[in-house]
């Protein structure tokens, strides 16, 4: 649940900044791909997350078999 909660705040975050770039009147093309590119990172951390996070379960539901 912690590693879905950090997804959570992952995706809210590059949300976020997506909606102020696309709500941006700025014609700087310059501050538009710096936060296109945050957008980018921050959606892959959320996946490697989610990612890590299910790789785990499986890991746990694995050795609870073994159990």
């Amino acid at each position: 649940t912690q590693s879905i909660a950090r997804m959570d705040g992952l995706v809210s975050d590059a949300l976020e900044t997506l909606a102020g770039v696309m709500n941006s009147s700025q014609e700087d093309s310059k501050d538009r791909i710096s936060a296109s590119v945050n957008v980018v990172r921050l959606m892959l951390q959320a996946r490697g997350t989610y990612e890590l996070s299910d790789r785990i379960a499986v890991l746990e539901a694995e050795r609870e078999d073994e159990e």
